[in-house]
């Protein structure tokens, strides 16, 4: 009897402090810039796009740390094997599109309290990458472990509803690096 009042004791408490806490939803979309892409190809990358979902709990009014799932694709101008002889025209020559996903877990810090929120932070997890080809092989998948460091800022539009703009250098293991600005929508709820 006494585990259950201690068990619902500690429940009712960490229940209330997480009502009590602000809670932020957000979707973010954006441009996705690639800086460098490692792999045996030499090919030139176009401008790509993306976005992202998170979720982040407010620590304190000025720290926040969250969960984030995100989607980037980038696509090639026509590329070769670094290995095929140039003079013979077109051997070896494909499409490549790379898409990479992010599952990161996120630490900010908020510069003000007010409306408009100027912050800093970073993303740290695990990025998977898929690369499609369109005539030599079908696909390949890579993990790496990634980060990202963040600025942005938030401005609340109203109570609980604001936008939310920032730029990211993402770096991978692997030794891509793909940089995004990405403009989007913040829910707020909670304390």
């Amino acid at each position: 009897m006494k585990k259950n009042v201690f068990f619902l004791v500690v429940l009712s408490l960490f229940v209330g402090g997480f009502a009590n806490a602000q809670v932020k939803l957000g979707a973010n979309f954006g441009l996705q810039f690639p800086l460098s892409i490692n792999n045996f190809v030499e090919a030139k990358y176009d401008m790509g796009f993306g976005g992202n979902i998170t979720g982040e709990y407010m620590v304190t009014k000025n720290i926040g740390t969250g969960l984030g799932f995100g989607f980037y694709y980038l696509g090639e101008i026509k590329g070769h094997y670094n290995y095929i002889d140039h003079c013979e025209p077109c051997k070896g020559c494909y499409d490549k599109d790379i898409t990479m996903m992010p599952v990161t877990a996120s630490g900010y810090y908020y510069f003000r309290k007010k409306s408009f929120k100027p912050y800093a932070g970073v993303e740290l997890g695990v990025y998977m990458m898929r690369v499609s080809y369109e005539s030599v092989y079908d696909a390949e998948t890579e993990t790496h472990f990634g980060f990202a460091p963040v600025v942005g800022a938030q401005y609340d539009l109203f109570k609980s509803f604001g936008l939310n703009v920032n730029l990211k250098n993402n770096f991978t293991s692997g030794g891509t690096c793909v940089t995004s600005i990405n403009i989007g929508i913040v829910y707020s709820f909670g304390k």
